[in-house]
């Protein structure tokens, strides 16, 4: 993916964070999601709790990994 790519996946992230509706994502067979150090179902934890996202970072990096970081938190 080009970085332009990934930063719009961080955008539908957070929008699907936001609206508690993280199932419609495309995700891989086998995604393994964590919170916290611990694995989770897409959905739970902070999925499920979010009454916004805020601000956010969005950090990709020269490999191409996707970072979403809040400066705040």
């Amino acid at each position: 993916m080009t970085r332009e790519e990934l930063e719009e996946q961080a955008e539908r992230y957070l929008g699907a964070l936001a609206g508690h509706d993280l199932a419609s994502l495309p995700a891989a067979p086998g995604l393994r999601f964590t919170e916290n150090g611990r694995e989770l179902q897409l959905g739970e934890g902070l999925g499920a709790a979010a009454a916004g996202v805020g601000y956010w970072q969005v950090v990709v990096d020269r490999e191409g990994l996707l970072w979403l970081t809040n400066p705040a938190a």
